[in-house]
């Protein structure tokens, strides 16, 4: 049996966010989703703390820590919450002789901010740009990272060498034919390879397998470095191939151009949604 003598319900009094230095922080650190006048939940409360150290890290500040301090006045059972702020110092990113990719920008950021941009995660990020620069074909990239500092405000720079890319080494496309395929490709054996033009030839592969009724297929790219080379496989996941069933016309009435033999859809061919949609403009269009 638990005899359960509950008390008083502690309502929070007052809200408070202590330690904004800066309009940035202030604008950073903005108010707490609970309010004066709720039953008082610890919970909630660490909740709203983390969410306000989240937003700080967020805006650049990196290091920000929120500690939550509770002022309890156990005659009116009332509790004043205090958000104690050490928003640290505004942190952005440089880059000296590369540019990463926005997607590994945006994962380093993500990292630093995570870790309050602790070394081993420096590191970390330091191998995200050498494996970015040395899948674009720079083989002997190598980054180095320093920092600038001011008042209230730090830069982590990222300084590179990428040298020059290597150059592509053979072509292959795996997981379906590569009749014809691989003319569809900008990638060229013995030119400087470049990592964005082989995604727009995976992107390539993928329509002109579509168009074959492949709608479900896709294309990745390994773009492995040997001997100073690089060796570029397309690999296709083919997927079913869609074909067209039974086609037809079903109208109260029949006009010129409406025709099932003027929709060019013919049984068994290659199912594609691009020529569903002509077939229904024609339609709309000799109807209208």
């Amino acid at each position: 049996v638990f005899r359960i003598q509950p008390g008083p319900l502690t309502r929070i009094q007052n809200l408070r966010i202590a330690g904004l230095t800066t309009a940035s922080v202030r604008a950073a650190a903005s108010r707490p989703a609970i309010r004066g006048g709720q039953a008082f939940s610890r919970r909630s409360a660490l909740r709203d703390a983390e969410r306000l150290r989240q937003r700080l890290r967020d805006a650049g500040y990196w290091s920000a820590a929120v500690e939550l301090r509770e002022l309890y006045d156990p005659l009116r059972s009332r509790m004043d919450l205090v958000f104690d702020v050490r928003a640290g110092k505004q942190m952005t990113l440089a880059f000296r002789g590369f540019d990463p990719s926005r997607r590994t920008e945006r994962r380093a950021r993500r990292l630093l901010a995570e870790s309050g941009y602790r070394r081993d995660a420096l590191e970390e990020v330091v191998e995200l740009f050498e494996d970015d620069l040395r899948r674009n074909g720079f083989v002997g990239a190598s980054v180095l990272h320093s920092q600038e500092e001011g008042a209230d405000w730090g830069r982590i720079v990222f300084a590179a060498e990428p040298g020059e890319r290597a150059p592509v080494g053979s072509l292959a496309l795996t997981g379906a034919s590569s009749t014809g395929v691989l003319d569809l490709v900008g990638t060229r054996i013995g030119q400087p390879f470049r990592r964005a033009q082989a995604d727009r030839d995976a992107q390539a592969i993928t329509r002109a397998l579509a168009s074959e009724g492949f709608s479900e297929a896709t294309v990745q790219v390994d773009a492995p470095i040997r001997a100073g080379r690089v060796a570029v496989v397309f690999r296709v996941a083919l997927g079913r191939q869609r074909t067209l069933g039974p086609v037809a016309v079903d109208a109260p009435l029949t006009v010129e151009g409406a025709a099932l033999a003027d929709l060019g859809l013919v049984t068994g061919a290659p199912y594609r949604a691009e020529d569903i949609g002509r077939a229904r403009d024609a339609l709309l269009g000799a109807y209208q």
